[in-house]
């Protein structure tokens, strides 16, 4: 009999295979959904709220964009120690999130043009 966590990687790879085979489709519909949120979470644009808001997309995006670029150029993460047994290194939760950075990005992108 499986147990229920054992299906649980062949389920995360199903989905990861999914995502990446439509992502494409996946951006356009992350952008179309920022656009949306922002626009549905509008405040008075000179809410200090607000700015505050469109500064941390800012800051965000310049990130994931910037760690973008230095993964293309081939810059690797510093190796984080880790004790045994515990749980994955930051190199490896870093990698898991590469997945759906370009969907984040789009989704900002889509709120801060709103």
């Amino acid at each position: 009999m499986e147990t229920p966590n054992a299906a649980l990687p062949s389920r995360f790879a199903t989905f990861r295979a999914l995502f990446e085979h439509y992502e494409r489709p996946i951006a356009i519909a992350f952008f179309v959904v920022g656009f949306l949120f922002d626009t549905v979470t509008l405040e008075r644009i000179d809410s200090w709220r607000q700015i505050l808001q469109q500064a941390v997309y800012l800051v965000v995006t310049g990130a994931l964009i910037a760690g973008h670029f230095l993964e293309e150029a081939g810059a690797e993460l510093p190796v984080m120690p880790s004790a045994a047994g515990q749980s994955p290194t930051l190199r490896e939760r870093v990698r898991k999130l590469t997945t759906y950075r370009e969907a984040a990005i789009h989704f900002l992108l889509g709120s801060l043009l709103s």
